[in-house]
């Protein structure tokens, strides 16, 4: 397995006042949001990725390189524009996340 982590947030990090909908951010959070957007975009590659979110830090163990290129590959361009982010993370179920 190939591992992916972000561990104490991201390089731009969103300030509560700007981080919509008032949520936390942690590990537990990032699952809830991560596995929301890749049912809208990618729902066949979450039968290659695992989980394993903690307090400080969210971490993903893909089932091979061309899963962790994909993860990466879809999820870098929203992660990398804040404002796209926000419109993911607004319209997420919340009973979702675990934040």
């Amino acid at each position: 397995m190939l591992l992916i982590s972000v561990k104490d947030g991201m390089k731009e990090r969103p300030s509560q006042e700007t981080w919509p909908s008032g949520y936390e951010g942690n590990g537990y959070c990032w699952e809830g949001h991560i596995t929301q957007l890749l049912e809208q975009l990618d729902p066949e590659l979450l039968d290659h990725i695992e989980f394993d979110p903690e307090a400080g830090a969210f971490f993903a163990y893909a089932d091979s390189k061309a899963s962790m290129e994909r993860f990466v590959n879809l999820l870098s361009p929203i992660f990398s524009d804040l404002t796209k982010l926000a419109t993911y993370v607004e319209a997420a179920d919340r009973d979702r996340v675990d934040d």
